[in-house]
């Protein structure tokens, strides 16, 4: 029997959250399930930037529309006009690399005019910080500075203070690889260089991972942040949002999609 458009949706999120297939989802869609999720954002992108020409070409300024209605499905999220996803992404002919997004992420986060923003990607990460102002650190931190280039790294680390207290944010990013660093060191680094710190740490990952030996962790998939944080960002004045760190999370859209034009 064929699968409804509801079900073969659920699948495109079973496939997305574990990166699993069984025997008969396998023979249902075939092998290159990839290939379906890549048309799915494709498709979902032409049919809103027509939708938004053609209200637009209306031109009824008093005309009310709640948008959110219009687009909210489960890859991109909400739609709403400056969402990332549907702007030019900052690497457009390369694949970036782990180590280029998370040091492009701390650039972006130590910037004064991303302030609101970066609330708004603590906010998505279930961090509780209604009286944050700016880091006034956020890096990339090597564990082991004298072992040089085999030192571990922690992706980035983000502290601030907040009512007169020092908040620590430890984070460790992946996509499309497995989980094999030793967290337990990276909390003994935060323990030992921010002691009464309020700390929590986070895996973000395209699949989920195993993190059961970390039960100060916490494993969050990059396209449930993402949809958060555009959600929250749809809040914000538009000049609140930097046109450069919106690029950046459209690079971010297609890196967890594989929907890079060039693939390295």
């Amino acid at each position: 029997m064929r699968k409804s458009n509801a079900e073969k949706q659920a699948d495109i999120l079973n496939f997305l959250n574990r990166r699993r297939l069984t025997d008969a989802l396998a023979s249902d869609w075939g092998e290159d399930i990839d290939g379906y999720v890549s048309a799915a954002v494709a498709i979902s992108s032409l049919l809103n930037s027509r939708l938004l020409g053609a209200l637009r070409r209306l031109n009824l300024p008093e005309l009310k529309i709640d948008f959110n209605p219009l687009h909210d499905n489960p890859l991109l999220g909400a739609w709403f006009p400056q969402h990332s996803f549907y702007c030019s992404e900052l690497y457009r002919y390369i694949n970036p690399q782990e180590r280029q997004l998370t040091t492009a992420l701390c650039r972006f986060m130590s910037e004064t005019q991303n302030r609101d923003v970066c609330r708004a990607f603590l906010c998505a990460l279930g961090v509780d910080c209604r009286n944050f102002t700016m880091p006034d650190s956020a890096c990339e931190v090597r564990i082991h500075p004298e072992e040089g280039n085999k030192s571990k790294r922690i992706d980035n680390l983000i502290s601030w203070f907040e009512n007169g207290r020092r908040r620590v944010l430890c984070l460790e990013v992946k996509f499309d690889y497995d989980l094999h660093n030793d967290l337990k060191e990276y909390e003994a680094f935060v323990d030992r260089h921010y002691p009464g710190a309020d700390s929590c740490f986070k895996v973000i990952s395209q699949y989920e991972v195993d993190i059961s030996a970390y039960p100060r962790w916490k494993n969050l998939l990059w396209c449930e942040v993402l949809k958060k944080w555009e959600r929250n960002i749809a809040l914000l004045p538009p000049n609140a949002v930097d046109e450069d760190f919106r690029r950046y999370r459209s690079s971010l859209w297609r890196k967890i999609y594989n929907l890079q034009e060039c693939q390295s």
